[in-house]
């Protein structure tokens, strides 16, 4: 809230010029690739495959959305499910608050401008809409004959130790939320099925 003078140093002001696209151009990015037009195909399959994946993204939140639009909920979702998703919430944010040297309280006040009353309140609102969501795809997935068979969850475990170097599945299950991890391959299913099944019309 206060005035602040920086004085600062320019060491140099240089201009960017753009490189010419070569093949020694496409040599030196350490891609693989040895030719223009490799690399122009290169970029091009990796645009298209993020479309793509932003599309089928967005058909199945809408298609989620329109599931939980058709839910009714005689009750309030279990407190156990709610303080998961809530743990859930605040663990994510004070590793990023970590990442700034700040405590969460402090992150949460400097960002977004939230006391720790405040925050908690809407953490727990957020909790309570993911754990709705949870329990209309298991709905989803129990009418579907959806499941995550423990071959299934035991080569997820397997791929995930190899790829975080965690060593060995026994290790990264000590590390792991099971439970959760679970869900969120039941999620994958369902949102899958829903994609895959939803009559979209484009706008």
């Amino acid at each position: 809230g206060e005035d602040v003078v920086f004085t600062v140093t320019v060491n140099s002001i240089r201009a960017a010029q753009p490189e010419e696209l070569t093949d020694a151009f496409v040599e030196r990015q350490g891609l693989g690739l040895h030719t223009v037009e490799e690399f122009r195909q290169h970029v091009y399959d990796s645009l298209y495959e993020n479309a793509v994946a932003e599309y089928e993204t967005k058909v199945e939140d809408a298609a989620l959305q329109k599931v939980l639009e058709g839910c009714e909920f005689i009750k309030e979702p279990p407190q156990a499910m709610v303080e998961r998703h809530m743990e859930t919430l605040k663990s994510n944010l004070a590793s990023q608050a970590a990442g700034y040297g700040m405590t969460l309280a402090q992150f949460m006040e400097l960002y977004f401008g939230m006391k720790q009353e405040a925050y908690e309140e809407q953490f727990h609102k957020q909790a309570v809409e993911y754990a709705k969501q949870q329990i209309a795809i298991q709905a989803v997935a129990d009418a579907e004959g959806l499941q995550v068979t423990e071959e299934e969850f035991q080569q997820e475990v397997e791929r995930l130790a190899e790829a975080s170097g965690a060593g060995s599945a026994e290790n990264m299950l000590q590390t792991m939320d099971t439970a959760g991890y679970r869900e969120y391959m039941l999620s994958i299913k369902v949102l899958e099925l829903l994609r895959e099944n939803a009559a979209v019309s484009e706008k």
